[in-house]
């Protein structure tokens, strides 16, 4: 086989990895709660398909799944009630005619930001540091989110992107719903985190 017969194995790939992942992230995050643990084991499958050692994105995904559901259960029902109060309140804020209602919701749409950065960096930090504490996930992730917000907000244009492609035609959500948008956290975790862990 040659050089140029295997980059081009390698290359097409990249969609059914991207697919196979995402399609398991679908089912595992049927139950809401458990997004969060699916989510760092879609970053733990692509992280074992792409750097390390090549191995099946189906296994990864399982082997992290098994990993770290337990530990991030408690995450992931955290972050899912954080969300739902945010969208609550700007729901019920877009409703109102006041200014002091227009205030408000100008002051959630920062802390939204704040909770879409941190789970950007949060989701990876776990799949490549599972020994860590709870606390120092937290930390690792806020230090990371805030010491490099451009390449958080190119994550989140990415996410941004994905979910504007996959609205628009809906057959794109089994390639790139979540696989893409974990793929670029990873590369991002993978290209500043050793500094903090």
């Amino acid at each position: 086989m040659t050089a140029r017969s295997r980059r081009l194995r390698k290359l097409a790939g990249y969609p059914l990895t991207l697919l196979a992942a995402n399609l398991a992230w679908m089912v595992f995050s049927l139950p809401v709660v458990t997004w969060f643990a699916a989510g760092v084991a879609l970053v733990h499958a692509l992280d074992r398909r792409f750097e390390e050692d090549g191995r099946g994105v189906l296994s990864g995904f399982w082997e992290g799944w098994r990993r770290t559901w337990r530990r991030t259960l408690p995450l992931g029902l955290a972050s899912t009630v954080a969300a739902l109060i945010l969208l609550l309140n700007a729901g019920f804020l877009l409703g109102q005619d006041s200014p002091a209602a227009f205030l408000l919701l100008a002051g959630t749409v920062p802390l939204a930001l704040v909770w879409l950065f941190w789970h950007v960096s949060l989701i990876p930090v776990v799949a490549l540091f599972p020994h860590l504490t709870t606390r120092q996930w937290l930390r690792d992730s806020f230090a990371l989110s805030f010491q490099h917000p451009g390449a958080m907000l190119a994550v989140l244009a990415a996410a941004v992107l994905a979910a504007g492609a996959v609205l628009a035609v809906p057959v794109l959500l089994p390639l790139c719903g979540a696989s893409l948008p974990a793929l670029l956290a990873l590369k991002l975790c993978r290209h500043h985190l050793p500094r903090w862990s």
